[in-house]
């Protein structure tokens, strides 16, 4: 029995190598080294559009067209005449300064965001009627756009850190007038009034974006801040009324932060 049980085991041990050469080769897992590529967010030389911003921009307003339409209405010192009432349209210009915040969503290059700006404005005009409300005297008036704003939309497509947007929304601002009257004799009055006028703005521009956290953009609008009514009046009863209406177009360089 001994002897069969270890024939057996010979004839196993014989068999092992021819039956170990006929099956296929085990194969160890393959170790995977991690690839510097797959760890980059997004190609080199793109920019994340996506987020908040804020920041400053400064630039110029021009060809702002003050449209006025007014009458007089003559009190004891100021007869009755001269060209009044009148229509017409002072051009100015002036600098502007600010501030702006905002958010976009970037999917597939394309850019979709929302901005909101104030600036400080030295934009204005004014004009001199001479003979006017009577032969000798003279009307001046005086326009001031104070501040204007925008509450825009933003669309636009980013070409790696260069960003080509349209822009469109409500716009808004507080112009001013001052009206000043001088009589032959020399005697003079003067008031003012202001009102706060909203209409729409429109344009485009250019974004850069420098490493991950700044950009600087270019941007032209055109506001139209609609009409609003104005009223002055004299210590003689003198009253005048008018109405403004303000288009102007501005260029602007923006530095913005990006959170």
């Amino acid at each position: 029995m001994n002897r069969i049980v270890l024939a057996t085991l010979a004839a196993g041990s014989a068999l092992a190598p021819a039956v170990a050469a006929d099956l296929p080769p085990v194969v160890a897992p393959a170790t995977i080294a991690p690839s510097s590529a797959a760890v980059v967010a997004r190609p080199a030389g793109a920019f994340d559009w996506t987020g908040l911003y804020a920041g400053v921009n400064a630039g110029f307003g021009f060809d702002a067209d003050f449209d006025l339409d007014g009458t007089l209405t003559a009190g004891g010192a100021f007869p009755a005449g001269g060209p009044f009432p009148t229509t017409r349209t002072d051009t100015g210009s002036g600098f502007i300064a600010g501030a702006q915040l905002g958010y976009n969503i970037a999917f597939m290059g394309v850019v979709l965001g929302v901005e909101t700006d104030i600036q400080y404005s030295t934009v204005d005009a004014g004009a001199t009627i001479f003979d006017a409300p009577a032969a000798g005297a003279t009307t001046a008036f005086s326009y001031d756009l104070d501040y204007f704003g925008t509450l825009r939309a933003r669309l636009g497509y980013g070409f790696g850190p260069l960003l080509a947007y349209a822009t469109g929304g409500f716009a808004y601002g507080g112009v001013g007038l001052d009206t000043h009257h001088t009589l032959a004799g020399g005697v003079a009055y003067g008031d003012g009034d202001g009102a706060f006028h909203t209409g729409y703005a429109v344009g485009g521009g250019l974004e850069y974006a420098f490493g991950d956290s700044i950009s600087l953009n270019a941007e032209y609008l055109f506001a139209d801040l609609g009409t609003e009514n104005f009223a002055t009046a004299y210590a003689d009863g003198t009253r005048t009324q008018a109405m403004i209406d303000l288009d102007l177009q501005t260029v602007r360089i923006g530095l913005n932060y990006h959170f």
